[in-house]
């Protein structure tokens, strides 16, 4: 895992406004190579990290919120390693759409328990429901 690493990962939108987009406001294109279930190859990508393309330190992952956790969990971040302060879900509710999970990577690569956190955005007058530890 490349160093010093933070990894912020929230569900996509269903249909998502091209023209407004985060990836047009910041100018980075949107890399759909991955589908849903294949959360896997792309933590293998990150983890080799060829060409320093994740030399950034922050990398914005947009997923289905039913694989999720999953791929949260194969980059190593799980309610089974994570402290409860982490707020960290086992289960990502279908209406949710405002939690974002911020994993921190350290220096040697491993996850910075400390930091690593579930919160809810509260971008949308409806995202009222925070996530809990293991619930």
């Amino acid at each position: 895992m490349p160093a010093n690493l933070v990894i912020y990962l929230v569900r996509h939108a269903e249909k998502p406004d091209k023209g407004s987009s985060l990836s047009n406001v910041i100018g980075v294109p949107i890399d759909s190579e991955y589908k849903d279930k294949h959360y896997s190859k792309l933590v293998e990508v990150i983890q080799a990290n060829k060409d320093r393309k994740f030399e950034d330190p922050n990398i914005l992952i947009c997923w289905h919120h039913g694989e999720i956790l999953n791929f949260a969990e194969a980059l190593g971040a799980s309610s089974k390693t994570l402290r409860s302060s982490s707020n960290w879900p086992l289960k990502w509710p279908k209406e949710v759409y405002g939690w974002l999970l911020k994993i921190y990577f350290k220096v040697d690569g491993t996850i910075a328990l400390q930091n690593t956190q579930a919160i809810n955005e509260k971008l949308m007058p409806d995202d009222t429901v925070d996530p809990a530890f293991g619930k």
